[in-house]
């Protein structure tokens, strides 16, 4: 019969065991993230987004410039196709980490890692 408890006994002190650590994890992520960057408020977050939006644009700006070379044997302009498959390649790079980057924000709010600053026409709703 105590064999039977033992095991609930050890998961029981895992448990509690990964629930502590969450909790250091939360609270050191708190004071470090809040001591370096402070508050942040809404026109942070905007300001990230349209940095976000304008990668975007320059991305597809970049991808419909494919179609240049539909019309053309593809060997024939393999040089210029590359450029462009470089740069589009780093412009996917920059904005996957964009995404990436406000992403980490928004879950910094959600976890109450970050403050949030609130302006007067926040406090208004």
């Amino acid at each position: 019969m105590e064999n039977s408890k033992e095991p609930l006994s050890r998961d029981l002190q895992v448990k509690r065991m990964f629930g502590q650590l969450e909790h250091t994890i939360l609270e050191t992520n708190r004071s470090m993230i809040r001591s370096t960057l402070g508050k942040i408020n809404n026109a942070d977050f905007e300001a990230v987004a349209v940095t976000v939006a304008r990668i975007r644009t320059l991305y597809l700006q970049q991808a419909i410039k494919l179609k240049d070379f539909a019309a053309t044997e593809p060997l024939s302009n393999i040089d210029e196709m590359s450029e462009l498959l470089v740069r589009l390649r780093r412009i996917r790079n920059a904005y996957e980490e964009a995404i990436a980057g406000y992403t980490a924000m928004q879950h910094a709010v959600e976890r109450n890692y970050l403050a949030i600053e609130t302006t007067p026409s926040d406090t208004s709703v």
